[in-house]
């Protein structure tokens, strides 16, 4: 029997305290991915930036990588819709084009060795 299979009260009596942690993986192993997202709202000077809830990116750290993406082999997926006549209309983002960008990055060591490199030539 696997942890997906046992109910929360099951993993309660199994793990003691430690229940928490294992239904929140578990939740997170099994939780659907959207098709598209839209950027979080714009932030309010004065208030925490908010963030995207799939990402836990900001607004403007999300619309940076997009640009990013652009041109690249992992080539992040918009479209923006309007209705006629409105001035402003709605990003949408395609979460899996995102997510394969997301993990074509670099890990950290390995972004701050090739940004050493760079500088030493």
């Amino acid at each position: 029997m696997s942890l997906a299979t046992l109910s929360p009260q099951m993993l309660s009596a199994i793990a003691g305290q430690r229940e928490k942690l294992i239904v929140i993986q578990v939740q997170a192993d099994h939780a659907p991915q959207p098709e598209w997202i839209t950027p979080p709202a714009r932030s309010v000077p004065g208030k925490p930036p908010v963030r995207c809830p799939y990402t836990g990116l900001s607004r403007s750290t999300l619309l940076d990588l997009i640009v990013e993406s652009i041109g690249t082999e992992h080539e992040v997926v918009i479209k923006h819709r309007r209705k006629a006549g409105a001035d402003k209309g709605v990003i949408l983002i395609h979460y899996p084009s995102l997510n394969a960008y997301l993990h074509s990055l670099p890990a950290w060591k390995e972004a701050k060795v090739l940004e050493t490199t760079e500088q030493d030539n």
